[in-house]
Protein backbone atom coordinates (compact mmCIF):
# COMPACT_ATOMS: atom_id res chain seq x y z
CA UNK A 1 0.00 0.00 0.00
CA UNK A 2 1.28 3.47 -1.06
CA UNK A 3 2.48 5.28 2.17
CA UNK A 4 -0.01 8.40 1.64
CA UNK A 5 -3.17 5.93 1.34
CA UNK A 6 -1.61 4.59 4.53
CA UNK A 7 -1.34 7.66 6.28
CA UNK A 8 -4.64 8.88 5.06
CA UNK A 9 -6.78 5.55 6.80
CA UNK A 10 -4.81 6.11 9.97
CA UNK A 11 -5.59 10.38 10.21
CA UNK A 12 -9.64 9.35 9.36
CA UNK A 13 -9.44 6.34 11.91
CA UNK A 14 -7.68 8.90 14.45
CA UNK A 15 -10.42 10.89 13.69
CA UNK A 16 -13.27 9.25 14.06
CA UNK A 17 -11.75 7.44 17.42
CA UNK A 18 -11.54 10.83 19.01
CA UNK A 19 -14.84 11.99 17.51
CA UNK A 20 -13.34 15.49 16.78
CA UNK A 21 -16.09 17.11 15.06
CA UNK A 22 -18.89 16.10 17.48
CA UNK A 23 -16.39 16.74 20.56
CA UNK A 24 -15.57 20.07 19.39
CA UNK A 25 -19.65 21.13 19.57
CA UNK A 26 -20.35 19.10 22.32
CA UNK A 27 -17.53 18.78 25.03
CA UNK A 28 -16.96 21.93 26.98
CA UNK A 29 -13.32 21.41 27.24
CA UNK A 30 -13.52 22.04 23.47
CA UNK A 31 -16.23 24.16 23.35
CA UNK A 32 -14.51 27.48 23.80
CA UNK A 33 -11.94 26.74 21.12
CA UNK A 34 -11.10 28.62 18.72
CA UNK A 35 -10.29 26.74 15.64
CA UNK A 36 -8.32 28.20 12.76
CA UNK A 37 -10.64 28.94 10.20
CA UNK A 38 -9.06 30.88 7.81
CA UNK A 39 -5.89 28.23 6.93
CA UNK A 40 -8.41 25.68 7.39
CA UNK A 41 -10.70 27.37 4.54
CA UNK A 42 -7.63 28.18 2.67
CA UNK A 43 -7.16 24.52 2.50
CA UNK A 44 -9.80 23.78 1.71
CA UNK A 45 -9.98 26.02 -1.26
CA UNK A 46 -6.21 25.02 -2.54
CA UNK A 47 -6.79 21.21 -2.79
CA UNK A 48 -9.85 20.69 -4.48
CA UNK A 49 -8.83 16.99 -5.76
CA UNK A 50 -7.93 16.03 -2.29
CA UNK A 51 -11.36 14.50 -0.58
CA UNK A 52 -10.28 13.73 2.62
CA UNK A 53 -8.92 17.05 3.20
CA UNK A 54 -11.88 18.97 2.02
CA UNK A 55 -13.93 16.11 4.46
CA UNK A 56 -11.93 17.06 7.80
CA UNK A 57 -11.44 20.81 6.75
CA UNK A 58 -15.35 21.68 6.00
CA UNK A 59 -16.49 19.93 9.25
CA UNK A 60 -13.95 22.52 11.04
CA UNK A 61 -15.37 25.55 9.34
CA UNK A 62 -18.38 24.56 10.12
CA UNK A 63 -18.27 24.47 13.69
CA UNK A 64 -15.59 27.33 14.06
CA UNK A 65 -16.95 29.85 12.15
CA UNK A 66 -19.78 30.98 14.80
CA UNK A 67 -16.95 31.05 17.22
CA UNK A 68 -15.07 33.84 15.52
CA UNK A 69 -15.80 38.01 15.44
CA UNK A 70 -18.31 39.56 12.90
CA UNK A 71 -15.12 41.14 11.26
CA UNK A 72 -13.49 37.80 11.56
CA UNK A 73 -15.47 36.59 9.48
CA UNK A 74 -16.55 39.12 6.86
CA UNK A 75 -12.49 38.48 6.00
CA UNK A 76 -13.68 34.79 4.97
CA UNK A 77 -16.60 36.34 2.61
CA UNK A 78 -14.31 36.73 -0.36
CA UNK A 79 -12.81 33.25 0.12
CA UNK A 80 -15.74 31.31 0.28
CA UNK A 81 -17.23 33.30 -2.88
CA UNK A 82 -14.04 32.79 -5.19
CA UNK A 83 -14.41 29.47 -6.99
CA UNK A 84 -17.35 28.40 -5.54
CA UNK A 85 -18.22 27.09 -8.89
CA UNK A 86 -15.90 24.85 -9.39
CA UNK A 87 -16.30 23.77 -5.94
CA UNK A 88 -19.86 22.46 -6.99
CA UNK A 89 -18.16 20.46 -9.77
CA UNK A 90 -15.70 19.10 -7.46
CA UNK A 91 -18.56 17.58 -5.10
CA UNK A 92 -22.00 19.05 -4.44
CA UNK A 93 -22.59 17.80 -1.03
CA UNK A 94 -19.31 20.26 0.49
CA UNK A 95 -20.57 23.22 -2.01
CA UNK A 96 -24.25 22.70 -0.65
CA UNK A 97 -22.64 23.50 2.95
CA UNK A 98 -20.24 26.00 1.34
CA UNK A 99 -23.24 27.70 -0.21
CA UNK A 100 -25.55 27.96 3.40
CA UNK A 101 -21.48 29.41 4.77
CA UNK A 102 -21.83 32.21 2.54
CA UNK A 103 -25.82 32.75 3.53
CA UNK A 104 -24.63 32.94 7.54
CA UNK A 105 -21.67 35.70 6.34
CA UNK A 106 -23.53 37.45 4.07
CA UNK A 107 -25.72 38.55 7.03
CA UNK A 108 -23.03 40.12 8.42
CA UNK A 109 -22.30 42.23 4.95
CA UNK A 110 -23.02 45.62 4.92
CA UNK A 111 -24.52 46.33 0.84
CA UNK A 112 -23.16 49.95 -0.24
CA UNK A 113 -25.72 52.57 -1.31
CA UNK A 114 -27.40 51.28 -4.75
CA UNK A 115 -26.13 52.62 -7.41
CA UNK A 116 -22.69 54.42 -5.85
CA UNK A 117 -19.24 53.53 -6.99
CA UNK A 118 -18.82 51.27 -4.15
CA UNK A 119 -21.67 49.31 -5.17
CA UNK A 120 -20.54 49.46 -9.44
CA UNK A 121 -17.39 48.38 -7.89
CA UNK A 122 -18.78 45.02 -5.32
CA UNK A 123 -17.88 42.43 -7.65
CA UNK A 124 -14.39 43.56 -8.49
CA UNK A 125 -14.18 44.42 -4.39
CA UNK A 126 -15.09 40.64 -3.70
CA UNK A 127 -13.41 39.36 -6.73
CA UNK A 128 -16.15 37.69 -8.06
CA UNK A 129 -15.44 35.70 -11.24
CA UNK A 130 -18.25 35.20 -13.56
CA UNK A 131 -18.52 31.91 -13.38
CA UNK A 132 -18.84 32.46 -9.61
CA UNK A 133 -21.54 35.13 -10.27
CA UNK A 134 -23.64 33.16 -12.32
CA UNK A 135 -23.30 30.44 -10.31
CA UNK A 136 -24.44 32.46 -7.40
CA UNK A 137 -27.13 33.99 -9.32
CA UNK A 138 -28.52 31.04 -10.07
CA UNK A 139 -28.64 29.28 -6.77
CA UNK A 140 -29.96 32.67 -5.54
CA UNK A 141 -33.06 32.03 -7.46
CA UNK A 142 -33.30 28.27 -6.96
CA UNK A 143 -33.66 29.71 -2.96
CA UNK A 144 -36.14 32.02 -3.92
CA UNK A 145 -38.66 29.31 -5.61
CA UNK A 146 -37.97 26.93 -2.60
CA UNK A 147 -40.21 26.00 0.06
CA UNK A 148 -39.58 23.09 2.76
CA UNK A 149 -41.67 20.11 2.22
CA UNK A 150 -42.40 17.58 5.04
CA UNK A 151 -41.83 14.00 3.63
CA UNK A 152 -44.76 11.48 4.80
CA UNK A 153 -42.38 8.52 5.41
CA UNK A 154 -39.41 7.83 5.79
CA UNK A 155 -38.43 6.66 2.09
CA UNK A 156 -39.92 9.87 0.53
CA UNK A 157 -37.21 11.51 2.39
CA UNK A 158 -34.96 10.66 -0.62
CA UNK A 159 -37.33 12.11 -3.57
CA UNK A 160 -38.56 15.47 -2.16
CA UNK A 161 -38.68 18.74 -4.51
CA UNK A 162 -40.85 21.89 -4.25
CA UNK A 163 -42.74 23.51 -7.32
CA UNK A 164 -40.07 24.99 -9.84
CA UNK A 165 -36.82 22.95 -8.40
CA UNK A 166 -35.80 19.09 -9.05
CA UNK A 167 -35.10 16.80 -6.76
CA UNK A 168 -30.97 17.62 -6.58
CA UNK A 169 -32.05 21.12 -5.97
CA UNK A 170 -33.46 20.37 -3.08
CA UNK A 171 -31.14 18.50 -1.86
CA UNK A 172 -28.81 21.17 -2.20
CA UNK A 173 -30.36 23.61 -0.43
CA UNK A 174 -31.16 21.36 2.39
CA UNK A 175 -27.51 20.31 2.95
CA UNK A 176 -27.95 17.04 1.71
CA UNK A 177 -31.29 16.35 3.62
CA UNK A 178 -29.72 17.96 6.71
CA UNK A 179 -33.30 17.97 9.25
CA UNK A 180 -31.97 21.70 10.62
CA UNK A 181 -30.85 23.20 7.32
CA UNK A 182 -33.51 25.57 8.29
CA UNK A 183 -34.34 25.42 11.76
CA UNK A 184 -32.98 28.60 12.99
CA UNK A 185 -33.22 26.90 17.06
CA UNK A 186 -30.21 24.98 15.44
CA UNK A 187 -26.79 26.41 16.24
CA UNK A 188 -26.39 26.77 11.99
CA UNK A 189 -29.61 26.32 11.42
CA UNK A 190 -31.28 29.52 8.99
CA UNK A 191 -34.50 31.18 8.58
CA UNK A 192 -35.74 30.79 5.21
CA UNK A 193 -37.88 33.81 4.80
CA UNK A 194 -34.74 35.90 5.96
CA UNK A 195 -32.42 34.27 3.88
CA UNK A 196 -34.68 35.17 0.85
CA UNK A 197 -35.00 38.88 1.91
CA UNK A 198 -30.97 38.86 2.19
CA UNK A 199 -30.63 37.18 -1.10
CA UNK A 200 -32.97 39.40 -3.13
CA UNK A 201 -31.20 42.35 -1.87
CA UNK A 202 -27.68 41.30 -2.49
CA UNK A 203 -29.36 40.25 -6.55
CA UNK A 204 -30.63 44.07 -6.72
CA UNK A 205 -26.95 45.18 -5.83
CA UNK A 206 -23.92 45.73 -8.16
CA UNK A 207 -22.92 42.26 -7.08
CA UNK A 208 -24.57 41.07 -10.38
CA UNK A 209 -25.18 42.03 -13.98
CA UNK A 210 -28.35 42.44 -15.78
CA UNK A 211 -29.09 38.87 -16.94
CA UNK A 212 -27.82 37.33 -13.71
CA UNK A 213 -30.51 39.39 -11.97
CA UNK A 214 -33.60 38.43 -14.18
CA UNK A 215 -34.47 34.97 -13.30
CA UNK A 216 -34.11 35.63 -9.35
CA UNK A 217 -36.31 38.98 -9.58
CA UNK A 218 -38.93 37.60 -11.67
CA UNK A 219 -38.90 34.35 -8.86
CA UNK A 220 -38.74 37.65 -5.55
CA UNK A 221 -41.71 39.51 -7.69
CA UNK A 222 -43.85 36.52 -7.11
CA UNK A 223 -43.42 35.97 -3.58
CA UNK A 224 -46.27 36.44 -0.79
CA UNK A 225 -43.71 38.33 1.71
CA UNK A 226 -43.82 41.87 0.59
CA UNK A 227 -40.03 41.95 1.91
CA UNK A 228 -39.12 39.90 -0.67
CA UNK A 229 -41.20 40.40 -3.80
CA UNK A 230 -41.46 44.82 -3.68
CA UNK A 231 -37.38 44.54 -3.78
CA UNK A 232 -37.92 41.67 -6.61
CA UNK A 233 -40.55 43.98 -8.39
CA UNK A 234 -38.03 46.75 -8.21
CA UNK A 235 -35.62 44.73 -9.67
CA UNK A 236 -37.27 43.41 -12.21
CA UNK A 237 -38.67 46.75 -13.40
CA UNK A 238 -34.72 47.59 -13.87
CA UNK A 239 -34.00 44.65 -15.91
CA UNK A 240 -36.88 43.62 -18.11
CA UNK A 241 -35.90 47.24 -19.92
CA UNK A 242 -33.17 45.58 -21.33
CA UNK A 243 -34.53 41.94 -22.09
CA UNK A 244 -35.91 40.55 -25.64
CA UNK A 245 -39.02 39.17 -24.32
CA UNK A 246 -39.63 37.27 -27.86
CA UNK A 247 -36.17 35.42 -27.11
CA UNK A 248 -36.59 31.77 -27.93
CA UNK A 249 -34.32 30.22 -24.83
CA UNK A 250 -36.19 32.60 -22.49
CA UNK A 251 -39.70 31.91 -23.70
CA UNK A 252 -38.60 28.53 -23.37
CA UNK A 253 -36.98 28.46 -19.79
CA UNK A 254 -40.55 30.27 -18.52
CA UNK A 255 -42.60 27.88 -20.19
CA UNK A 256 -40.52 25.24 -18.55
CA UNK A 257 -40.70 26.78 -15.36
CA UNK A 258 -44.62 27.45 -15.32
CA UNK A 259 -45.13 23.65 -16.21
CA UNK A 260 -42.69 22.54 -13.57
CA UNK A 261 -40.66 20.93 -15.87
Amino acid sequence: MPAYQHSHQVTVRICNLLDLPKATQTDPAYRDIKLPVGPLLKQYKENPDVALIRHFDILYIQQGISRLTVSERLELLPILLQGIANDFEKSTQHASQLFHLILRLLVHFKLPLRGSKDDDELRAALGLSDEDAAFLSTWFGKLLLFQIVRPNTPEAAASLRCPGLSVEDYKFLTQQGKPDAWDPSSDSGLNLTESKALVVRFLASGLFNQDEKFYPALFASSDTNSRISEVGEDTLKRVILTKDLEDAKLVETLLELYFGS
